[in-house]
C-alpha cells in the first residue's frame, strides 16, 4: 500500500502504467464482491474487463440517467422538508455518505475550509496541477464512473440547495472522519436545515 500526500509524487505514480495491482487488502472483499473491474489479481484481467465496460460510460449512455437522478432528487428534497427547523439532524441519515477527499493544503487551496466554489471553476484551475484535487483518482485507474458520478452530483447538488440551506451544528475540528471503503465522519454529521429564503 502507498500513501502519497503530495501532489506532484501522486501525480508521477498514477500515471505509471505498471504500479496498477490493487493492494493486498482488497483480497477481503474477494468473497463479497467477486474479482472484476473494482478488485482482481491481474492487471490483464482489470484491462480486459475496464475494456468492455467503457462504452456503458459514454455521454449518450449516461444522459439516459438523467431523470433517474431528477426523480431520486425530488424524493431527497421531500425528505429534507420534513428536517426543516429540527435541530441536529444527521444529514448522514438521508444522504449515503459521500467520499470527495478534497486536499485542504493551503498552498493548492487559500483558506481551505470557506465555502469558495468559484475555485473550481476553469479560470481558477488553469495554474493548478490536475493532480491537486482527486476525487475520483487519476491516471489508468481512474474511476470509470466518474462522469455518472459527477452529472448525478450537480442535478442532486441544484435541486437540494435550491430549496434548503444548511448549517453544521458541529464546530470542523469536532468532526471525527474514518475511512472505510470512503471516508465520512463517525457518528454523522448534524445539521440544521432550513427552507431557503424567497423559495
Amino acid at each position: 500500500m502507498v500513501l502519497i500526500f503530495n501532489h506532484e509524487l501522486a501525480q508521477d505514480f498514477l500515471k505509471c502504467n505498471v504500479n496498477i495491482e490493487k493492494a493486498f487488502e482488497y483480497q477481503l472483499l474477494y468473497d463479497w464482491l467477486g474479482k472484476g473491474l473494482l478488485i482482481n489479481d491481474s492487471a490483464d484481467l482489470w484491462r480486459e474487463r475496464r475494456k468492455l465496460l467503457i462504452p456503458a460510460f459514454h455521454q449518450t449512455i449516461l444522459t439516459e440517467f438523467v431523470p433517474i437522478f431528477n426523480e431520486k432528487s425530488d424524493i431527497l428534497v421531500k425528505r429534507l422538508a420534513d428536517c426543516v427547523d429540527i435541530r441536529g439532524v444527521n444529514i448522514c441519515d438521508l444522504v449515503f455518505p459521500t467520499a470527495l477527499d478534497i486536499i485542504t493544503g493551503p498552498d493548492i487551496y487559500p483558506e481551505p475550509l470557506h465555502f469558495k466554489p468559484e475555485r473550481f471553476l476553469n479560470e481558477g484551475n488553469s495554474s493548478r496541477n490536475p493532480f491537486a484535487y482527486l476525487p475520483f483518482s487519476a491516471g489508468v485507474r481512474n474511476c470509470i464512473g466518474q462522469k455518472f458520478a459527477l452529472i448525478e452530483l450537480k442535478i442532486v447538488l441544484a435541486k437540494v440547495l435550491l430549496n434548503y440551506s444548511f448549517e453544521s451544528l458541529d464546530p470542523r475540528d469536532r468532526i471525527i472522519e474514518y475511512n472505510a471503503i470512503v471516508s465520512k465522519p463517525k457518528g454523522g454529521l448534524r445539521v440544521r436545515v432550513s427552507h431557503r429564503s424567497g423559495v
